[in-house]
């Protein structure tokens, strides 16, 4: 009798090991072949599925972040298009240096109403002893300076319109610049009224030092701080010749400083208004200004910002002629 050969998976009975090997090879191995390819695909679609389901939320995703992107551009180019005209104006900036323009520090930003003001500045209220005066004193134009040592834009009139104006009308004998304090502190300006009160005690010491200390103050303005600059302009001060003793006395006993707020109050107390970017407003409000006139006038021409010297000397030369 022949051995019987069972097949463990489906139950057919061989004669043979042989034949229950051939059975095996031919129909369970190829159906676990089968099996394996089935679960395979089906584990692709599963993450192909997946995957698709993922896409989705993806693309949503970074379409909302481009939309958010194109919101967020568009609204920071409207602030930054809206905002520039303040800046310019606050800063002065119009790319020619000052022509037509009110590059200045202002203290007080009320706007003034033009109507019954004067367009001119009272000559009798400005006072005219006693200030530092560069130049020939029977010169037939004034230009007096309301100035503040810590103003950037005094710092740009300065080494610009005003050092043409003394090489080209003071040297000449044409035209005296007069001195007035302005300083604002509220502009975050430290250190401008120390600088002024010590300036004011090198002035009663010698009035040649004090035009010579003030260029240097502009020159060297970025460099001086409230801890500094008092210290530094006495020494200036010092290398020309003037007593540093008599500077810090005069510092400390003579009061200068109501000198200073005088010039201030001088300013403020015009009765003139200047139109400028900001609309109308008062005269002194803010650094520089200046006045031009010339002998006998009992009007001057107010000039207000860090104007180009074209923009001084037409006011000059119609003085002159």
């Amino acid at each position: 009798m022949s051995d019987s050969f069972e097949c463990d998976k489906c139950g057919d009975e061989f004669d043979s090991e042989r034949g229950l090997h051939i059975h095996e090879g031919e129909v369970h191995k190829e159906e676990e072949k089968d099996n394996q390819n089935d679960g395979k695909n089906n584990s692709e679609t599963t993450k192909t599925s997946g995957d698709e389901g993922l896409q989705i939320p993806i693309r949503m995703a970074l379409i909302g972040v481009f939309v958010l992107g194109v919101a967020v551009g568009l609204s920071s180019g409207l602030l930054i298009s809206g905002s520039s005209l303040d800046l310019g104006m606050a800063e002065g900036s119009n790319g020619d240096n000052g022509d037509n323009a009110d590059p200045t520090e202002t203290g007080n930003t009320d706007s003034a109403d033009s109507q019954g003001e004067s367009s001119t500045v009272d000559v009798s209220a400005i006072e005219k002893t006693g200030e530092p005066v560069l130049g020939e004193s029977d010169a037939p134009v004034t230009m007096v300076v309301y100035e503040d040592f810590q103003c950037p834009f005094c710092s740009r009139f300065e080494t610009g319109a005003v050092q043409e104006v003394e090489s080209e009308y003071v040297e000449s004998g044409q035209v005296k610049i007069m001195w007035k304090d302005f300083p604002i502190p509220q502009l975050g300006h430290d250190w401008a009224e120390p600088a002024a009160e010590t300036m004011e005690c090198v002035y009663r010491q010698d009035e040649d030092v004090f035009w010579n200390i003030k260029d240097k103050v502009f020159q060297n303005q970025e460099t001086l701080t409230r801890s500094t600059a008092q210290d530094q302009i006495i020494s200036w001060a010092s290398s020309e010749g003037v007593s540093e003793d008599a500077v810090r006395s005069c510092i400390e006993n003579d009061n200068p400083m109501d000198e200073v707020n005088a010039d201030k109050q001088e300013g403020q107390g015009f009765d003139t208004v200047v139109q400028t970017q900001r609309g109308p407003s008062p005269f002194v409000s803010g650094t520089p200004s200046s006045v031009i006139y010339g002998q006998g006038d009992s009007e001057g021409t107010p000039i207000v910002g860090a104007q180009s010297f074209s923009t001084v000397q037409q006011a000059i030369d119609s003085k002159l002629n």
